[in-house]
């Protein structure tokens, strides 16, 4: 983030706050939410609309946790798909190691592959896995090592590939799927 960004602003001042606070603040940010709009106007964020005989291969699945099962819920298949065994603490890395043997499997450094994780900070209700003996990740990087963990990948490669990617995740990410640097 940019040092003195709207949202670095945001989130050092919400650092310390509880989620309803946080929350109560991010409604009322108006600097975050003209940087928005202001990002939401321009031409280079629009994105063109396909044609009606467009073929569009992009679409949107989601992972739940329903009576103890990961579930993959999925509009282009008309039905939910069960994927095994779960909890709601392991449902992440469940569905995390779904999404790598079963789509990234499918198709090895495709780029029109995106993975979002909406979860809880480490530290707050996920386990984050273990950490390195001697210590752990270098402390500039320990977020998004953290975040890379509950996506399901080892922490080890998970610090080295932030550590090529000189701290950006995004590359981070394509690194570990293959397809980065």
């Amino acid at each position: 983030l940019a040092p003195h960004s709207p949202i670095a602003r945001f989130f050092a001042k919400a650092e310390k706050m509880n989620p309803e606070e946080a929350g109560r603040a991010l409604a009322d940010a108006s600097d975050l939410h003209e940087a928005s709009e202001h990002a939401a106007r321009s031409e280079k964020a629009q994105t063109k609309t396909p044609g009606r005989d467009d073929k569009v291969d992009g679409h949107f699945v989601v992972f739940v946790e329903v009576d103890g099962r990961v579930v993959e819920l999925d509009g282009c298949m008309g039905f939910p798909i069960d994927h095994g065994a779960t909890s709601a603490a392991g449902l992440l890395q469940d569905a995390a190691r779904v999404i790598q043997t079963e789509f990234m499997a499918r198709a090895p450094g495709d780029p029109n592959f995106s993975v979002m994780a909406l979860a809880p900070a480490s530290g707050a209700g996920s386990s984050g896995g273990a950490r390195p003996p001697g210590g752990g990740a270098d402390p500039a990087y320990e977020g998004q090592v953290d975040s890379l963990v509950a996506m399901g990948f080892p922490r080890e490669q998970a610090l080295e590939a932030l550590q090529r990617a000189a701290g950006d995740a995004d590359v981070a990410v394509g690194i570990l799927c293959g397809g980065g640097e």
